[in-house]
């Protein structure tokens, strides 16, 4: 019976597996750095609280309701849509423009005559959409401390509006209402780094990848005006955890 042999194709040259061995060469060393970045790096985690009687908006809404200017978690006192970030002398950034322009749009919903989420967190130069979910015509301005990021838009039901944020002065926020019905607002918090957190319904946030370092940690809560500040030493490994707490006297109007 005669022996055919197998088929197995043309010889790699010597300058193929070469390649091959560079390329698995250079994957292993850049899985190794990301190995090493991510054990030298740290996070921070924390909960942000509220005791006392929770302030009411000063609008009354179509309902003749007043709303509850600050969303607290009852069992816990956990408080939500705090934003917590640092300050400090950080590694190489980047093109943080480039970064955010490519991932999708984060979307603000006017639902129930609210915005929802109502604090975000972003880059700088992401983009965000609008977008009226509500029955009725609502309309989208800003006030802020940075020109490109001015807008009055209307938006009809079902409409949607889409705008590219920029950091501003001192990471100050860009504070968003609807004319129509001015007990409606949302805030923005634009940042140069990745370096931040807004809280969640409980109050809890984490800060992941932080360098080493001797950073400034800030917690603003923008519609009771809370602020604080902490100095904070990050080490490499090292999972920091803070504890925030905010009272009815720490009520700004």
């Amino acid at each position: 019976m005669p022996i055919i042999p197998l088929y197995r194709g043309p010889k790699a040259s010597s300058t193929s597996a070469t390649l091959l061995l560079l390329v698995i060469f250079i994957c292993c060393v850049q899985a190794c750095g990301q190995q090493v970045a991510a054990a030298e790096s740290a996070s921070i985690t924390g909960t942000v609280k509220y005791t006392g009687e929770v302030p009411q908006l000063k609008f009354v809404d179509n309902g003749g309701v007043r709303r509850e200017l600050l969303e607290v978690d009852r069992r816990s006192s956990g408080l939500r849509y705090a934003v917590v970030y640092l300050l400090g002398e950080f590694p190489e950034k980047g093109d943080s423009s480039a970064d955010a322009s490519d991932e999708e749009p984060v979307l603000i919903d006017q639902i129930d005559e609210t915005f929802e989420p109502h604090v975000i967190a972003i880059r700088d130069g992401r983009d965000v959409r609008f977008r009226n979910s509500d029955g009725g015509n609502h309309n989208v301005r800003s006030a802020t401390l940075e020109e490109r990021n001015e807008f009055n838009v209307t938006t009809a039901a079902g409409g949607e509006y889409t705008h590219t944020l920029h950091m501003s002065r001192k990471y100050s926020p860009v504070r968003i209402g609807c004319d129509i019905h001015p007990w409606m607002s949302a805030w923005i918090y634009v940042f140069d780094h990745p370096y931040f957190a807004v809280t969640d319904e409980l109050g809890n946030f984490e800060i992941s990848g932080v360098p080493p370092g001797d950073y400034t940690l800030i917690i603003r809560q923008p519609d009771a005006g809370f602020s604080e500040k902490r100095e904070t030493t990050v080490k490499a490994g090292e999972e920091l955890n803070v504890e925030i707490e905010f009272s009815t006297d720490d009520v700004r109007d």
